[in-house]
């Protein structure tokens, strides 16, 4: 058997594999599993982009769908827009139109929202957001919503709170229409919220038409309240009443919210004016969408600015607390005024320890009236006049300082008379100091509760007479308005300030007067409470959408 096995599977040697020929053989194996990798990796590669491009074509056939095309014939007049100074956004456009027809749609901004007009219901009719150029336009895109709304509108001071009903229409221009207003005693309330509660009350109970009937009605608020708002919070200076947030209050309320400070309200405000409502101090050299300062004098001293935002079209308001910033003494008798003023408020040894200082709002402002009264009264006691005298002394504190106004005017060489002249030569000093600081060649606005009263006593005591011009005053009495003693110091400013005066001299000044000094903050709060019914309006579309 062994035989036979051996014969039928004869038995050979293995065969000789030389060693090159070995690594040959491992080479073409490795070479094979390699294109074979890079095929796989090919493959998965085009699946991902074919992928890719069907997502993106079923997302192009849907936003078709649900989006229609701007036609030609809906396209709003794009000169309409640029001759407002908008900002555009290029939109879609439908095909049938001509490179000719093309148009632009404008880009709405709602404190932080943009708007893009990219559907027939949401194309706008023509707008600038409030404070563009000037004006005080705020226009919504055409919401398939109703367009027309009620919001409320508040100045907060620290005597009297203003609120203000408005109903305006968001396809249109402007602020909207006061339909309905009242002032309270902040005595009579316990708190802010209790305050505009009762407004609303009394704003929703009325019989005359064109005023809602229900709270419910009332989309948005904006308040302007005296004293400092960190994260939309405010913390009342010169009230008792608790802190109050934004938050808080839209809750309580039930509508949406927002709390700025006074003076932003004001600044914001100074786009409703006409040109009426200011007369110019100095002419100076206005240069377009530059920035503007605003400072007023009234219970405290408040100061603003506004900028130009390029890209939303529009004049934003600022808020600043330059009030409370050192008071500088330019004259002998003001360096001892202010040791004065800093040792009635501080401690002698402590003000000498810590080398405390008063701020501006000490000496420019109803308050900084009475301190320096006081002191003119210390220092020269024999310059007493006792008819004055007697009526401040029998005046409550918060009506001293339109006393000494009242008796001021009539004779500037009096001690109220020195006491006005010391408060508008610290007020032009500010203003210069504050054009260095912002270059505000769009114009620095003088408001407040005190300068304007002032120029209008004035203006009662005595007749300007024919030779005299605003925009030159060294031509004027030096009495007959209180506008040519801000000048004066602004033109003494210029020259100390060396190689920058110059430029000082170029920044225009006015002075906000007329029957519109006591609504300006109340329209700037109305300018933001439309801004947040925009948004509201935009939002409802989208979530129907």
């Amino acid at each position: 058997g062994v035989a036979c096995t051996t014969a039928r599977y004869p038995s050979f040697p293995p065969p000789q594999i030389s060693p090159d020929t070995r690594n040959m053989e491992v080479a073409d194996v490795s070479m094979t599993r390699r294109r074979t990798g890079c095929l796989r990796i090919l493959q998965h590669r085009i699946i991902g982009v074919l992928f890719v491009v069907i997502v993106c074509l079923h997302m192009i056939v849907h936003i078709n769908v649900t989006h229609p095309r701007v036609t030609a014939a809906q396209a709003p007049s794009a000169a309409k827009f640029f001759q407002k100074g908008q900002i555009f956004a290029r939109s879609r456009l439908s095909p049938n139109m001509r490179s000719g027809d093309r148009k632009l749609y404008p880009l709405h901004r709602n404190r932080g929202h943009y708007v893009t007009s990219n559907t027939p219901n949401a194309v706008a009719e023509g707008s600038q957001s409030a404070g563009a150029t000037g004006s005080n336009n705020v226009v919504a895109p055409m919401y398939s919503q109703a367009s027309t709304v009620f919001t409320i509108a508040g100045d907060i001071g620290g005597t009297n709170s203003r609120f203000a009903l408005f109903r305006s229409n968001l396809k249109e221009e402007g602020i909207g229409e006061m339909v309905f207003n009242k002032k309270y005693k902040n005595t009579a309330f316990s708190s802010f919220s209790q305050a505009v509660k009762s407004f609303i009350d009394e704003a929703t109970s009325g019989t005359e038409s064109g005023l809602p009937r229900d709270s419910k009605q009332i989309v948005s608020g904006a308040f302007a309240i005296a004293g400092p708002v960190l994260y939309g919070t405010v913390k009342f200076t010169n009230l008792d009443w608790p802190s109050v947030s934004a938050t808080e209050l839209s809750q309580e309320l039930g509508i949406q919210t927002e709390i700025i400070n006074d003076f932003v309200g004001l600044s914001q405000g100074l786009v409703t004016l006409e040109d009426s409502d200011t007369v110019t101090i100095h002419k100076g050299k206005r240069i377009p969408r530059a920035p503007k300062f605003c400072i007023g004098a009234g219970t405290g001293l408040g100061e603003a600015f506004l900028t130009f935002n390029d890209e939303l079209g529009e004049y934003e308001a600022w808020p600043s607390e330059g009030g409370h910033s050192d008071f500088v003494p330019r004259t002998e008798e003001q360096l001892e005024m202010a040791g004065w003023i800093r040792k009635k408020i501080y401690p002698s040894k402590l003000a000498l320890d810590i080398g405390a200082r008063i701020s501006v709002e000490r000496v420019c402002s109803g308050g900084g009236l009475i301190n320096t009264y006081e002191y003119l009264k210390h220092k020269y006691p024999e310059e007493i006049d006792p008819t004055s005298e007697a009526e401040y002394e029998l005046a409550d504190p918060k009506q001293k300082p339109a006393v000494i106004s009242k008796w001021g005017v009539k004779n500037m060489d009096s001690l109220m008379g020195r006491t006005i002249q010391i408060f508008l030569f610290t007020l032009g000093s500010e203003v210069a100091n504050a054009c260095l600081k912002f270059l505000p060649f769009g114009g620095v606005y003088i408001a407040g509760g005190i300068v304007p009263k002032l120029l209008d006593q004035v203006a009662m005591a005595e007749a300007a007479p024919e030779s005299c011009d605003i925009d030159h005053p060294e031509m004027c009495e030096q009495s007959l308005l209180s506008g040519f003693e801000i000048y004066k110091t602004l033109k003494r400013d210029a020259k100390n300030k060396g190689r920058m005066g110059e430029l000082l001299s170029k920044v225009p000044v006015l002075l906000v007067t007329g029957p519109k000094v006591d609504t300006i903050a109340i329209n700037g709060a109305q300018i933001v409470a439309k801004r947040i019914a925009l948004r509201l309006a935009k939002e409802r579309v989208e979530e129907s959408v």
